[in-house]
């Protein structure tokens, strides 16, 4: 029988902007894109529609957009 995953919802996690736009880059270096970067931070309880920030227009701006 297949695993079931978990429906349980990750606990929001609250980030200053300057925390979150360090996670994001830190993501980047590790070969993600902005998509993937998002994803990850979702499953991690960190929205990044909360920080008024664009993921794409913070890598952009670091020269890190893939």
């Amino acid at each position: 029988m297949p695993a079931k995953k978990s429906s349980k919802k990750p606990e929001k996690v609250k980030l200053t902007e300057v925390e979150f736009e360090k996670k994001v880059i830190k993501l980047a270096k590790t070969g993600l894109t902005s998509e993937k970067i998002g994803e990850k931070l979702r499953h991690e309880g960190i929205h990044p529609q909360e920080h008024n920030q664009k993921i794409s227009k913070l890598l952009k701006k670091n020269d890190l957009y893939v």
